[in-house]
């Protein structure tokens, strides 16, 4: 099993380091929307600076993709509750119309005194 920490003597990031790093680095980065000034100073600016090209690529396209499925998710989560309400003011309609229909039916089954006004 490989060790997970930078144990080289000479100042390089060993393989094992960069795996130890990047994990927490991109759900820093990317799951937890933390900006990216903070997530690489937290990282030291040296060490982010030595990942490869490519995966830092990855790292923006996956913050992107994250920001985009967050969108659709609270596009998502805003119609549910948009068609929830509208099915409470149908329930509301309904219960609108059932007690103008009773009020209806007691002022008819109601005794009106001969003169009272109309």
């Amino acid at each position: 099993m490989q060790q997970l920490e930078d144990d080289d003597w000479d100042g390089q990031i060993s393989i094992p380091s960069k795996m130890a790093m990047i994990e927490p680095l991109a759900n820093q980065y990317v799951v937890n929307d933390e900006d990216w000034d903070e997530t690489s100073f937290r990282y030291h600016d040296d060490d982010v600076r030595k990942l490869p090209t490519d995966l830092m690529n990855k790292l923006w396209s996956a913050k992107k993709t994250q920001a985009h499925i967050d969108s659709e998710t609270s596009t998502a989560n805003a119609q549910i509750q948009i068609d929830d309400l509208k099915s409470v003011m149908k329930i509301c309609d309904v219960q609108k119309m059932k007690l103008k229909s009773e009020c209806t039916e007691w002022a008819q089954q109601s005794f009106i005194p001969p003169g009272f006004p109309d």
